[in-house]
C-alpha cells in the first residue's frame, strides 16, 4: 500500500494508514476477557461473603451489648424464653425453637409474645430488627420476609437468623454466672441446614461478650443438622451443637 503525505507549513509528511481490527481480532478479545471474568468471578464471590460474615459478626457484637444491658438492668439475668423453662421445670424444653423472636397468637404467653432475643427488641434495648438478620442467609427466614411485621399487634411468628441459648451450659440464665466464660450464647442459625448462614462455621457469641468464628472443620456441624422440612431439629441436636461451639 503507498504511502499519503500529508503537507504541513514546513514541508512533507508521510503516513502509513493503520490496518483496521477484523472479526476475528474482535472475537478473540472477547473470549480474552470471557476467560479472565471467569477466573476472577470466585475471588468476587469469596470477598462477597467474606463481607457479609464482617456484618454478622457486627450484628453479634450488638446482640452481646444489648444483652449486657439487659442483664444490668434484670437483675443480671439474660432474657427468657419459653423453649428453654429454667432449671427445675418439668415443661419440656425445645432448644432447637430458640431461633424465635415472636410467639403466633396460639402460643404467645404474657401480654407481649416476644420470645428470647425478641425480648431485647420489645423491651427497646435494640431499635433496629434488621440485627436480628446475617445477610449470608439463603433459608426461609430473611429479613424482608418480616421486615413489615415488627411493628404491627402480637398475630404472627417471627423467626430470626441466630440461635439463643438462653442458659450457660451449667444452667445458670445469670449472664456473670455462666462458666466457663468462653461458652457460646448465641451463634447462627442451627435449626436446621437452611438455618446454617454461612455454610462453612459459625459467628459465635461468648458469655464474656466476644465475638469469635468457629470453623465447621470437615463439615462435623453441618453434617449433624437436619435438613428443611418445615419441623426443625431436635433439641438433641441442638445441645449437641452448642457443646461443640463450646469447644
Amino acid at each position: 500500500m503507498g504511502q499519503l503525505k500529508i503537507r504541513e507549513s514546513d514541508g512533507w509528511l508521510a503516513c502509513t494508514p493503520r490496518r483496521a481490527f477484523t472479526l476475528v481480532d474482535v472475537l478473540v478479545s472477547m473470549a480474552v476477557v470471557a476467560v479472565l471474568i471467569g477466573l476472577l468471578l470466585p475471588s468476587l464471590s469469596s470477598v462477597g461473603e467474606t463481607a457479609k460474615r464482617v456484618v454478622c459478626q457486627s450484628n453479634l457484637r450488638q446482640i452481646g451489648l444489648t444483652l449486657a444491658m439487659y442483664a444490668d438492668t434484670n437483675g443480671d439475668r439474660i432474657p427468657p424464653s419459653v423453649f428453654a423453662p429454667p432449671p427445675g421445670s418439668r415443661v419440656k424444653q425445645q432448644f432447637e425453637q430458640m431461633v424465635t423472636l415472636r410467639l403466633d397468637a396460639s402460643r404467645a404467653s404474657g401480654d407481649s409474645g416476644w420470645d428470647g432475643l425478641g425480648v431485647l427488641y420489645q423491651r427497646d434495648f435494640v431499635s433496629a430488627p434488621k440485627l436480628f438478620y446475617c445477610p449470608s442467609h439463603k433459608g426461609n427466614h430473611p429479613y424482608r420476609r418480616y421486615a413489615d411485621q415488627f411493628g404491627i399487634a402480637n398475630t404472627s411468628e417471627l423467626i430470626g437468623n441466630y440461635h439463643y441459648r438462653g442458659l450457660g451450659p451449667n444452667e445458670s440464665i445469670e449472664l456473670h454466672g455462666i462458666k466457663p466464660e468462653s461458652a457460646a450464647i448465641v451463634a447462627d442459625g442451627m435449626r436446621t441446614r437452611s438455618d446454617y448462614n454461612h455454610g462453612n462455621g459459625f459467628n459465635v457469641l461468648r458469655a464474656s461478650l466476644a465475638v469469635e468464628w468457629a470453623k465447621d472443620t470437615g463439615g462435623r456441624i453441618s453434617s449433624i443438622l437436619p435438613a428443611e422440612t418445615g419441623v426443625g431439629g431436635s433439641s438433641t441436636v441442638t445441645e449437641q451443637v452448642w457443646r461443640m461451639l463450646d469447644e
